[in-house]
């Protein structure tokens, strides 16, 4: 038998080899004993033996290896001796792979990892009398209850479903603990983390409104006489707010305040697997033997149809005690974990300060800056949350790479920030890119002024909002909205695309029949999901055909009017919340609603072209790479042609097309019988030649 007195390196792993070795004895012992029945009595006196050398070599271990992990592990939970051996018995598997196989040999069955717990009893109590079968039940439970132990099923077809005919699984944080290198479960690999946060909460960069009960929070945590933190009992925090808006840094530095390690599970990765509850069960014993901050990173990705794991996470919750920290989104139900949280800290979007804040903490010390670097004017034009300011940063010193080094310039930012606009409006809205300038755009002169007024509007919005002051002035009504008024084909849509294109901007055309809906509390769904991408997206919406959304409200006599009432006052709301670019475009003016004339800031008439205004619309759309057969007379055209932007663009395609099928270039001709047709198509009047009859 192993000699204690070997035992000269009292170190954690010396130890270890020592419980192993002695278990090994036994292990050899009980199979001598399987194969040949008389051998009994030697295993029966080796465990005797075992057992009286066991008091003196605890006190020994008491005196000389204070420090041991077993020491500490048993002082703390108040574990007996022989509980102390089973522990050991059920974490042979993780300390040593020999000894493991002899474990499961031993139990007679080598395909089950765990060994079964009337196995694990009879090998430690080797006399199966009733008194001493009760006293390993409590022995187990101990273990147990105190998260050193875990059970599953054992797989039997048959037998009572007690206590001892499951399975015991020694988790592997235990023994690495018992290893003195305390860590992370290696079941839990791929699916957490475990670290020391380093990031503190006056680290972090909060709206007041944020900051306050964050703070509040953290200062109840900490004993005010010895300003040592204190968790008395468990407490639940939920963290919910928009997608990278630092809800991960709050919960980092939570544990930073309590000084704790921070271990993160990803509950989305938890999904697919096969058993999810044992791993949730494995994290909170992990973070509460490592009296960590247990991090449960989307709870709400984990339930999706699957209500059955609500225990299971509730359980979670319970089991970890001290600190922990569910980080979901802003409109996620947890079902009954939702009655575990005592805390709830909402984060929101940064508005302008703060991003500039977060441009600023995010640029390296070493950086270079151009002179033409405005971090103002990025953060008030791109609505970034903090994860997105910190990839768009990323994104620029890449491209200063790329160059061969150098400064940072604006462009290099701007390129960041647009890299990072990622919306879901392509199911509401197309949206269209246009290579075109202010002077593809033919309008009379005083027109042009005043669209040239709104274009230098939304270039320096941001300047009067953020560095005039205004924004603080005005609690809504921070965007700038434009109702373009017109006939089809004015240049209506055309005009807005441009500004679009001027601005560097993209816009979005608002498609009706993808927004409303017969279903009730769709339509304005929708409208609030559009408005809410939008304002991260930072485009600019167009709204095409504007009074079939934004129509007169109505007196309420059926029940489809209340709900037309509902969506235009949702409309009107949403207007006046957003601070982004909104363009309307309507023929029917007289059928949108008059409340909207108080939120427009821009009304611009589009009238029909007149002949001058024609003849430049004619030459600006013919393309310079169109062959030309014969001499084109654009002033004849216009003369004798009374059509809008759009209908004139139509007859030139079309006249194209019949020119490509015979195998010329464009003529006069064909101009003209193009234009007499959209003429009669459109009832406008057409100022008689010889050609245009013909």
């Amino acid at each position: 038998m192993t000699d204690l007195g070997a035992l000269v390196d009292w170190t954690d792993d010396a130890w270890m080899a020592w419980e192993l070795a002695w278990l090994e004895e036994r292990l050899e012992a009980w199979l001598r004993a399987a194969k040949e029945p008389s051998l009994a009595g030697g295993f029966y006196g080796l465990v005797a033996h075992q057992n009286e050398a066991r008091g003196p070599a605890l006190a020994l271990r008491a005196e000389r290896g204070a420090g041991l992990a077993m020491e500490r592990l048993s002082l703390s939970h108040g574990l007996h001796w022989q509980q102390e051996q089973l522990l050991v018995a059920c974490l042979a598997p993780h300390l040593s792979a020999s000894v493991g196989r002899l474990l499961m040999q031993a139990q007679g069955n080598v395909l089950k990892p765990h060994p079964e717990a009337d196995f694990v009893c009879a090998l430690i109590y080797p006399r199966a009398d009733r008194l001493t079968r009760l006293s390993a039940e409590r022995h187990v439970v101990g273990l147990q209850a105190a998260g050193l132990l875990q059970t599953m099923p054992s797989g039997r077809e048959s037998g009572p479903r007690a206590l001892l005919d499951q399975a015991l699984v020694g988790p592997d944080f235990i023994a690495q603990s018992l290893l003195g290198r305390p860590g992370l479960d290696g079941r839990l690999r791929g699916v957490a983390t475990l670290r020391e946060p380093t990031r503190a909460l006056f680290d972090l960069i909060l709206s007041p409104d944020v900051r306050r009960p964050l703070e509040e929070f953290a200062a109840g945590l900490f004993n005010t006489r010895t300003r040592q933190p204190v968790l008395d009992g468990a407490w639940v925090v939920r963290i919910c707010g928009p997608r990278q808006c630092g809800r991960s840094l709050c919960a980092e530095a939570l544990a930073h305040t309590v000084r704790r390690p921070l271990l993160t599970v990803e509950l989305g990765a938890l999904a697919s697997h096969p058993h999810p509850e044992v791993l949730l069960e494995t994290a909170a014993l992990n973070a509460r033997h490592l009296g960590a901050v247990l991090h449960l990173d989307g709870p709400e990705r984990l339930l999706q149809g699957r209500t059955t794991l609500e225990s299971a996470l509730v359980t979670c919750v319970e089991r970890a005690g001290g600190l922990t920290v569910l980080e979901v989104s802003e409109d996620a139900a947890l079902g009954r974990l939702d009655g575990s949280v005592q805390v709830t800290i909402e984060l929101q979007a940064p508005r302008g300060d703060e991003r500039r804040q977060l441009w600023e903490s995010a640029l390296p010390a070493e950086a270079e800056l151009a002179g033409d670097v405005n971090l103002g004017a990025i953060s008030g034009t791109f609505e970034l949350t903090g994860g997105q300011i910190q990839q768009a940063m990323r994104w620029a010193l890449q491209r200063v790479l790329a160059r061969g080094g150098g400064a940072i310039e604006q462009a290099d930012l701007e390129s960041g920030a647009r890299q990072q606009l990622r919306s879901r409006l392509d199911q509401y809205a197309r949206r269209v890119h246009v290579k075109l300038g202010l002077e593809d755009l033919v309008l009379p002169e005083d027109v042009m002024d005043e669209v040239q007024e709104l274009l230098d509007a939304c270039r320096h919005r941001q300047t009067v909002l953020r560095d005039w002051g205004f924004a603080q002035r005005l609690s809504t009504g921070r965007g700038v909205v434009a109702l373009f008024v017109g006939e089809a084909g004015t240049g209506k849509t055309l005009c807005a695309e441009i500004l679009s294109a001027e601005l560097d901007i993209p816009i979005h055309i608002v498609s009706v029949p993808s927004v409303v809906s017969k279903w009730v509390g769709e339509t304005e769904r929708n409208l609030q999901d559009i408005f809410a991408q939008a304002r991260s997206q930072h485009g600019m919406l167009l709204f095409d055909e504007a009074d079939s959304l934004f129509a007169t409200r109505v007196k309420v006599e059926r029940a489809a009017d209340h709900f037309q009432n509902m969506e235009v006052n949702l409309l009107l709301q949403e207007i006046e919340r957003f601070e982004g670019i909104v363009i309307l475009t309507t023929n029917l003016e007289a059928n949108i609603d008059r409340a909207f004339q108080r939120r427009i800031l821009f009304r611009i008439d589009f009238p029909v072209p007149g002949q001058e205004e024609r003849a430049q619309i004619w030459r600006t759309l013919l393309p310079p790479q169109t062959p030309i057969q014969g001499a084109l007379d654009f002033d004849m055209l216009a003369e004798d042609f009374e059509l809008t932007g759009g209908q004139i663009k139509n007859a030139i395609v079309r006249a194209a097309y019949r020119c490509a099928a015979a195998g010329q270039g464009l003529d006069q001709e064909r101009l003209m019988t193009s234009a007499a047709q959209q003429a009669s198509a459109a009832g406008r009047l057409i100022r008689s030649s010889t050609e245009a009859e013909r």
